[in-house]
């Protein structure tokens, strides 16, 4: 079995609700790489954080390009 991979993120949330706990609006950025991706609720944060092969993500301006898989 390999090495994990340590990977690091800026997560920033702009908006969420305690009234409607599916809202949560915001942005990720990896450390180290120079594009955000965009994300509208927790199931879609945690799929930029822990990608599988092959799945596509928002990035700012609307583009939708392939996660990079560790």
């Amino acid at each position: 079995m390999g090495r994990p991979v340590v990977r690091s993120f800026i997560v920033r949330i702009y908006r969420s609700s305690p009234d409607k706990p599916d809202l949560l609006l915001g942005e990720v950025e990896e450390v180290g790489e120079k594009r955000l991706r965009s994300f509208k609720n927790l199931e879609e944060l945690w799929a930029i954080v822990n990608p599988r092969k092959g799945k596509k993500h928002r990035v700012r301006g609307g583009e939708e390009v392939p996660d990079k898989a560790p």
